[in-house]
Formats: structure tokens, sequence, C-alpha cells
């Protein structure tokens, strides 16, 4: 049986789907036009974003895997959710100055990405339970194959979805290269600095501004 976005499952995974992946584009673009780089924890977020949108590419591209598909989701929203809560606790104690980027609606993204990681879980325990076996035949082929035989819908979200993949992994290069994400506070991109100040050692403190 062919997937079709009339099927509630199939839109709302590939609604989904779409979302994860625009929510780390948003963040990207604030990382832009604001220039703030993310931090450790900001990037280990945006990464449990994408690999939450991972398991709803499997869902829609392997639809008779739904099982496994749900669980990496499940799991991502988890991690998503703990690596968030953990950074709202660093940033209310006393000697806090104010959290870490630019608030939105009175709020830090990491405290709005506690909620979203929240109702990750609860979309996927519930998706789970309503996802039945005989909507998910399986169709053959290879990914591409698979791929190509989706509705434009789903064949555009999978694109988009690919694409911030793409563009969020190269942000965190450009910015951190092989050496570990560094805490709030970054100032310059280590790619950038290398290219400037060839040559040169480029130490956290240089990265850090200071």
């Amino acid at each position: 049986m062919k997937q079709t976005t009339s099927d509630p499952v199939v839109f709302l995974n590939t609604a989904a789907l779409f979302g994860s992946a625009l929510l780390v584009g948003m963040a990207f673009s604030m990382q832009i036009l604001l220039a703030e780089l993310p931090c450790a924890l900001c990037n280990l977020q945006r990464l449990e974003f994408l690999l939450f949108g991972s398991g709803l590419f499997i869902v829609l591209l392997y639809p008779e895997r739904y099982g496994s598909g749900y669980l990496v989701s499940g799991i991502s929203a988890i991690v998503g959710a703990c690596t968030a809560i953990t950074q709202v606790f660093i940033h209310i104690l006393p000697t806090d100055e104010g959290g870490v980027g630019s608030p939105v609606l009175g709020f830090h993204l990491y405290a709005w990405c506690f909620v979203l990681f929240i109702l990750a879980i609860a979309y996927v325990l519930t998706l789970q339970s309503v996802h039945k076996p005989s909507v998910v035949e399986a169709v053959g082929g290879t990914g591409w194959q698979r791929f190509r035989r989706q509705p434009r819908m789903i064949k555009t979200t999978i694109a988009f979805y690919i694409f911030i993949a793409i563009v969020a992994s190269s942000s965190a290069f450009v910015a951190n290269g092989f050496g570990p994400f560094l805490e709030g506070g970054q100032q310059k991109y280590w790619l950038i600095e290398v290219i400037k100040q060839p040559g040169t050692e480029i130490t956290k403190d240089v990265l850090m501004g200071r």
C-alpha cells in the first residue's frame, strides 16, 4: 500500500519531521543574525532534534520499521530533555549572569527546548500507540527508490531535513573544528580564525575573544 499524506499518521510524522528541522534552522538563523555561537549543550540539543527527526525519517521511508524509528525518536527526545533541563539548572544558579543567548518571548532557547522535548516524548508515545501495522506495508527497493516513490510533500520535507542537518553539522565544524565544543560566550569561529591567521595555534582563549 502506497503511503499518502491523507493518512493522519503519515501527515503528522511529516509535519513533525519538518518541525524538528525548522527548529534547528531557526536556531542557526539566530546564530547568524545575532552573532551568538551555540555552546556545547546548545549543540547537543540541536543534535537531539536532528536525531528525533531521523527516527521519523525512518518511519516515513521504511514504514515497516516504524517501531525502530519511534524508538530512535523517543530516546533522542528523552536525552534532549535531560540536556535542556541540565542547562536550565546551570543558569538558575545565583552566580549566573542571566543565561546564555537572547531570550525569546521571555525564555531562553534551552528552556523552550525542554518544553518541546517533553512534547516530543508525548508525541512519540501517542503515535507509537496508534500506528497500526496494517497501514505500513513494506514497499521494497533502495532508499533512493523509496524516496522517489514518496508524495511530493514527504520528499520536500525529507530534502529540507537533510539540508538543515548538513548546514548545522557544517556550522558546528566551522565553529569548533575537531576540538571540543566550548561553553557559552564563544565569540569567533575556529575555521575563520585558521584562515585569517595561518600557522597560528587557535586556542580556546582566542575563540572566546579573550
